[in-house]
């Protein structure tokens, strides 16, 4: 071997070590290197990317700390502060639970507002608007009524007014207790209702005519369009019915239930009537009971 072969040997494999231990030895990744890496033991401080990364905050892209690795926290009101090396983050609405949704909109504020939109009551939610629908009400529409409508409506019907005479509750302007001398705490109600009832006292008819010309009727009960119509006499008797009990005079403590019961029944006092036309021209029938139709 030539001897100055031989004694450049060790510096020659000294230069292939030290050449394959630079080749082998990955440069510092771009950025640094993360925590828990392996750094490069040839990496020195001041090199390029020879240091170890670190988390930075933002607040909306605004660095708080400058570091090169950040964690930037986007949102309505959300904010990062920076205290004695403590980060917190503040994210509105996080705490508690608190609403993320209402109808579908998820709008951080919300209103509510009333329209007209669709053919009956609906709700709307669009952007951050709750809108309460309610049309007005039509032929082909369910909602609201209408101020005109209200007063159509209104001034269809005449409202009834009552009045009052000797303590009787009658209804004035369709004939009620018209000619109803001497007497007190009746009601009638009804067009000619109780008209010319003298000395009806304690009763009540009901009904268009109901009572009309009953003179004497006391402590009775007519119920029905003509019911006790023409009962003169008729004290403490119930006629239920179209009819019922017409001219039945001095048909007292008697009890006619049924259209046309007790009609014409004159004198028929202490009976009882029931059912269609019972009765009916049964003069003279006191103390008696009929029950059924035409009976």
């Amino acid at each position: 071997m030539n001897k100055k072969f031989a004694l450049y040997l060790p510096i020659l494999l000294l230069l292939v070590v030290f050449g394959l231990t630079k080749s082998l030895s990955a440069a510092p990744p771009p950025g640094g290197y993360l925590p828990g890496g392996t750094l490069n033991p040839d990496c020195a401080p001041g090199d390029t990317d020879c240091y170890v990364s670190q988390l930075g905050a933002q607040d909306e892209g605004t660095d708080i700390a400058s570091n090169i690795l950040k964690l930037n926290f986007t949102g309505s009101g959300v904010t990062a502060t920076e205290s004695g090396g403590i980060i917190t983050i503040t994210i509105p609405g996080s705490v508690g639970g608190g609403l993320t949704s209402l109808n579908g909109l998820t709008g951080t504020t919300q209103t509510f507002a009333i329209g007209s939109t669709g053919t009956s009551p609906n709700w709307s939610s669009v952007g951050t608007t709750h809108t309460l629908n309610l049309p007005t009400a039509s032929a082909t529409n369910s909602g609201i009524l209408s101020s005109a409508d209200y007063i159509t409506f209104s001034n269809s019907v005449s409202p009834i007014s009552l009045g009052t005479s000797g303590n009787t509750l009658y209804t004035p302007g369709l004939g009620a207790g018209q000619g109803d001398t001497v007497n007190g705490n009746n009601i009638f109600f009804g067009e000619n209702a109780g008209d010319g009832a003298t000395g009806a006292s304690y009763s009540n008819f009901f009904g268009n005519i109901a009572g009309l010309g009953a003179a004497y009727a006391s402590n009775s009960n007519f119920f029905g369009p003509a019911a006790g119509y023409n009962a003169t006499n008729a004290s403490s008797s119930n006629f239920f019915g179209q009819n019922a009990g017409v001219n039945a005079t001095d048909a007292y403590n008697s009890n006619f239930f049924g259209p046309f019961a007790g009609q014409s029944a004159t004198n028929a006092a202490g009976s009882n009537f029931f059912g269609s036309f019972a009765g009916q021209n049964a003069a003279s029938a006191s103390n008696s009971n009929f029950f059924g139709q035409n009976a």
